[in-house]
């Protein structure tokens, strides 16, 4: 999945950021990252940035489980390419109000595990879901905002509204008021009910599986009334929610990376 906007309508400057590019590691061989209790000072320590100017990069693993990786391997080489990818896409046409964006990777296997029914959803989510990826943005624009930690693969809106499709899809695959149908559903609402506060990037914004399980509001599993407003202000069911984000994909292929 690959995604480019102008985080805070602040374009990442491309002399910038081909400086960092260049300053990432290269070669084939497998570079072994440390996810958890990376020592102080670690080269290669996750989340890891590079910056220069006002591009920073970074490189870090993303998913529910993703604190439970404790090392991972991967090429350089390979973090080259995707970052390249990014920087082609995003980067290089800011005329076309573009000037950040991210890329992840393996991103198919947490859509392998989320979608599979009895799978936990979150506590003890299997650690073989974590996918990558690799952000380029403009530090100086976020650092004004207050600077913080920012996930894309956790809290891009485009990421939950591709899960919530794909969970939709594995959802009609199943008999109408199985187990394993209202097991999706349920889950559904869930990303769904947290897709309005992924909207905007700032500090404070969630994960897309933080509200699991999602309030009941409007009635439970597929009995749920749909249309009408929920309890909570700009709220509507979340059978609405799902159907509206369908509505409103901005494209991505989630199968790519």
């Amino acid at each position: 999945m690959e995604r480019c906007f102008k985080y805070f309508n602040e374009p990442a400057n491309f002399n910038d950021c081909e400086y960092a590019f260049n300053m990432l590691p290269e070669g084939p061989e497998p570079i072994i990252w440390k996810n958890r209790l990376a020592d102080r000072g670690d080269p290669y320590a996750l989340p890891f940035q590079v910056v220069h100017g006002s591009c920073e990069i970074i490189f870090q693993t993303s998913g529910p489980a993703a604190d439970q990786v404790n090392t991972l391997k991967f090429p350089g080489n390979e973090l080259r390419r995707l970052a390249g990818r990014v920087m082609d896409q995003c980067i290089e046409k800011p005329g076309e109000g573009q000037g950040g964006g991210f890329i992840t990777r393996d991103f198919k296997h947490l859509l392998q595990s989320i979608t599979f029914p009895g799978t936990p959803f979150f506590e003890h989510f299997p650690i073989s879901s974590t996918f990558l990826t690799v952000l380029i943005w403009n530090r100086y624009a976020h650092a004004q905002k207050g600077h913080f930690a920012y996930n894309p693969g956790n809290q891009d809106q485009m990421v939950a509204e591709e899960i919530e499709e794909q969970l939709y899809r594995a959802e009609k695959r199943w008999r109408r008021g199985s187990s394993s149908r209202l097991d999706l559903i349920k889950r559904q609402d869930a990303v769904a009910y947290a897709l309005p506060a992924l909207e905007y990037v700032a500090r404070g914004t969630p994960n897309w599986f933080d509200f699991y399980p999602a309030p009941t509001l409007c009635g439970e599993g597929e009995d749920r009334e749909v249309g009408v407003e929920s309890s909570i202000p700009g709220r509507n069911c979340t059978g609405v929610a799902r159907a509206t984000s369908r509505q409103r994909r901005r494209g991505g292929d989630a199968t790519d990376e």
